[in-house]
């Protein structure tokens, strides 16, 4: 199994799974299908609370006052998402610098994450959202027929390769959600969201030179 090595990473030993909670929405279903998102440009970010690799309840409210990065990714397995963290984790010093602060949310439980990370977490917070529910909620979709089309494609090969080259081989995590396609949130200092990304393939991440444009000053909202 491979395991995130990073200099900056420090040691945790994370708490035991429990159900994620959503304080301003319904859960959604998670699985095998999409699920409409009410989130739009300029409304709050619903509030949420989930556990996490060095967090037994993380709760979005605790950041009110910074920016935010939300990345809701795929299962702790996904070869491309973890090479994600591993990028991350070279700017999230200069973003948090700037105000900002990263939340990575995958759709695995706590134990799968805690056995891929082998007890060591970045400097931001990794949650786990098993269900799906959050990622359904802020608009990460189920969508087998494009990650389909996605996974036979040159740019997918060309992802995991670069993955590989990192070390993270791919790796099929048992139960998980093959189809889901990650998105990405900026939400303002006072909870507003600023920008909502959804992925078109499985490795379409934010720019993160954008990021750092919203870190330093903000931009105009992206429409949803």
């Amino acid at each position: 199994m491979t395991a995130l090595t990073t200099a900056s990473m420090t040691a945790s030993t994370p708490p035991e799974s429990a159900p994620p909670t959503l304080a301003a929405a319904p859960q959604a279903a998670g699985g095998t299908s999409s699920v409409r998102s009410s989130i739009q440009i300029d409304a709050p970010a619903p509030d949420f609370a989930l556990p996490g690799l060095g967090h037994p309840a993380f709760r979005l409210s605790e950041l009110r006052g910074k920016k935010i990065l939300l990345s809701f990714l795929r299962n702790a397995g996904c070869a491309v998402c973890n090479l994600w963290v591993v990028t991350t984790m070279r700017r999230a010093p200069e973003w948090r610098a700037a105000g900002l602060e990263v939340v990575a949310i995958f759709e695995s439980t706590v134990e799968k994450l805690t056995a891929q990370f082998e007890g060591r977490v970045p400097p931001f917070a990794v949650l786990a959202d098993p269900d799906g529910a959050l990622h359904n909620l802020f608009q990460s979709r189920t969508d087998p027929a494009r990650v389909s089309v996605v996974a036979a494609s040159p740019a997918s090969a060309e992802a995991l390769e670069r993955a590989a080259r990192a070390g993270f081989p791919p790796r099929h995590e048992e139960g998980a959600n093959f189809f889901r396609i990650p998105s990405e949130i900026l939400v303002r200092e006072d909870g507003t969201i600023a920008w909502i990304h959804v992925a078109e393939d499985v490795s379409n991440h934010l720019d993160p030179d954008l990021v750092t444009r919203f870190a330093r000053g903000g931009f105009a909202a992206r429409p949803a």
